[in-house]
């Protein structure tokens, strides 16, 4: 009962937090526009340090200046000793404080459903990540390079559901570095133009 409370309690905040973002765009500029990039990881150290391979491709949504949509895709895969599996995925908010390149992500909802032999019984497992990023596009351009450190649980919350899953993957890990490449293809506005005639 009272990790439901926390979640519900959770679940509120992140209402909370997407309605201020969505109410702070009303404030941005004409000629300020929108972006829909996607990202690949290929930080594959991964099995030189926790014998796991973590994949992950994401999508990001920016709907102003400072706040980003983020949905990440995420495919793990355990060693050789273990027949396990999990695909997960989510949404989090992205916070670019000051126009600058670093952000913070919070994921809302993120959950991960694994397969195989080895998997739990409870296959479904809720997931919490905080990272911190930056994004760089060399020469100003759509494309850009992320790297950034993921905390897995950082609030505590979920320690049963990681605990799952460092029993089944065998050492998943607590801290994640990961290298986004991607592509921002398309743009759209954030603020209607409104033409007047006189």
């Amino acid at each position: 009962m009272e990790r439901t409370g926390v979640r519900f309690l959770r679940m509120k905040g992140c209402i909370l937090v997407l309605s201020c973002m969505l109410l702070s765009t009303r404030g941005v500029s004409a000629a300020e526009r929108g972006k829909i990039g996607i990202g690949v990881d290929v930080a594959y150290l991964d099995p030189q340090i926790s014998s796991l391979m973590y994949n992950q491709v994401s999508t990001t949504i920016s709907l102003s200046s400072e706040f980003s949509l983020r949905l990440p895709l995420t495919y793990v895969i355990g060693n050789s000793e273990t027949d396990v599996t999990m695909l997960g995925g989510g949404v989090a908010l992205d916070y670019q404080p000051f126009a600058i390149p670093l952000f913070v992500s919070l994921s809302m909802v993120h959950c991960g459903y694994l397969f195989g032999s080895d998997a739990p019984l409870e296959r479904l497992q809720y997931l919490d990540e905080f990272s911190l990023g930056y994004r760089w596009h060399p020469k100003k351009g759509k494309f850009f390079i992320e790297p950034s450190i993921t905390f897995f649980d950082p609030s505590g919350v979920y320690s049963t559901e990681y605990e799952a899953l460092k029993e089944s993957f065998q050492k998943f890990p607590d801290i994640r570095l990961s290298v986004l490449i991607g592509y921002e293809f398309f743009s759209f506005p954030l603020q209607k133009e409104v033409i007047t005639t006189r």
